[in-house]
């Protein structure tokens, strides 16, 4: 008992230690590119970053995620390691060549934009490598891998994007630092699980993947199309520089909270789908708990927030970048609604019927993407803000109507009885 509750401490710092790296870098590299770029030019770099999310979310998320949860139970349900890695690997390989022949047309139909759609393909791909060496050491609990690639990746980044910029504060320079850097990154863990591409591919295998992947891939589209919306409405309606103004505040906002949510997320998933096939409806108590977590943390931000706020904000962001205190809180609760959302559906995820990922998912995006397009033409930033709200209530809602019903336990009245129940025997 001592051995694992010095595991699991162990294991939690490592991830903690590799989130807070990543926060304190996305932070750093937020503010470089604010105070380098202007707003115009920040604009289109975040505009561009849209093709990236959109790789991330459709592709290699689906993969990784697939990949976790496969690879988590892998010899509890029987399957060949051997196989397993070199079917994920096939499957890397072909999502891979799928960005790739992406890039190649945007390059083609784009000529005045060729370096900054080459940058964004060949970022799309190191991220890629990247999420599935994370997924697959968090599978097998190597946290102490991610944090040790993490961590000095982080530093290098900063450093290499701010050279970059200082020289040249274009999107073009910005996209080929950040990716130059995940490319070390990336080649780490293709050295640690390089033993993965001997073996053959089992189609079995392949196809259980696809088939766990691909409601994933569905529910990507939904929150790519969410995560854009609004700055392409933005952009569209009234011009790039607010989009970057809106992104610049959202990120700051919502990084500690996505923050918070990875970690927690990233602690518990193995062992909810463990329990998931294991003990069906035990995982649901640690969902709400960490439900519970993340909602604490936000109140802690939010008072942050009502007193200084805008003050703090004032202090990081150049003033063209200044949004209203009302507007900040809103953003706030969206990126609360959103992490809930994603924690949410870990319950789904372990019951393996990832397909009732897309309802709730297409549902919640297409209400919140029509509520974006007319909040953002007719009102602007304080009407994408809110049309993210209303997202996210959807969100959370739908994943909430969507547990698994054969778990006997899907409402929080019920998980409190269970865990009550369990206590008295």
């Amino acid at each position: 008992m001592k051995a694992s509750k010095r595991t699991n401490s162990a294991d939690l710092a490592y991830i903690v230690t590799r989130q807070v790296a990543q926060t304190v870098g996305a932070f750093a590299q937020l503010l470089l590119a604010t105070n380098l770029m202007t707003a115009h030019t920040f604009g289109v770099f975040v505009l561009a970053q849209t093709g990236v999310i959109l790789a991330q979310q459709t592709l290699f998320g689906p993969l990784a995620a697939s990949a976790l949860r496969f690879w988590s139970t892998a010899e509890e349900d029987g399957r060949p390691v051997r196989a397993l890695g070199a079917s994920i690997m096939a499957l890397l390989l072909g999502v891979g060549l799928a960005v790739s022949a992406l890039t190649i047309a945007a390059v083609s139909f784009l000529p005045g934009h060729r370096l900054l759609a080459l940058g964004v393909g060949f970022q799309a791909l190191v991220t890629a490598v990247v999420a599935l060496g994370t997924a697959l050491s968090n599978a097998e609990l190597n946290r102490r891998l991610i944090a040790q690639v993490t961590v000095p990746a982080v530093a290098l980044r900063i450093v290499t994007l701010f050279a970059a910029l200082s020289t040249w504060p274009t999107p073009e320079a910005a996209f080929w630092a950040i990716a130059s850097v995940g490319a070390v990154e990336a080649g780490v863990y293709a050295l640690r699980y390089r033993r993965l591409f001997r073996g053959g591919a089992n189609r079995e295998m392949l196809r259980d993947l696809a088939r766990y992947a691909w409601p994933v891939t569905i529910v990507g589209i939904g929150l790519w199309m969410r995560a854009t919306t609004d700055r392409w409405v933005l952009a569209i309606a009234l011009s790039p520089a607010e989009a970057g103004i809106y992104v610049a505040s959202y990120q700051l906002l919502y990084m500690p909270i996505q923050s918070a949510a990875v970690v927690l997320n990233q602690f518990v998933a193995p062992s909810v789908f463990r329990a998931a096939s294991t003990a069906p409806g035990s995982e649901v108590r640690t969902i709400w708990k960490t439900v519970a977590a993340l909602t604490g943390i936000t109140s802690a931000i939010a008072v942050v927030l009502l007193s200084a706020g805008q003050q703090l904000l004032g202090a990081l962001l150049p003033d063209d970048f200044a949004l209203g205190r009302l507007a900040l809180l809103a953003i706030l609760i969206a990126g609360l609604l959103m992490a809930v959302g994603q924690t949410m559906g870990l319950a789904i995820m372990g019951s393996f019927r990832t397909w009732k990922l897309v309802p709730p998912t297409f549902i919640a995006s297409a209400v919140g993407a029509v509520a974006a397009f007319f909040g953002g033409t007719y009102f602007g930033i304080e009407g994408v803000v809110a049309g993210s709200i209303i997202f996210g209530v959807a969100y959370v809602a739908g994943m909430y109507r969507s547990w698994p019903k054969r778990h006997g336990v899907a409402h929080l009245s019920e998980a409190i009885g269970v865990h009550q129940h369990a206590s008295r025997s």
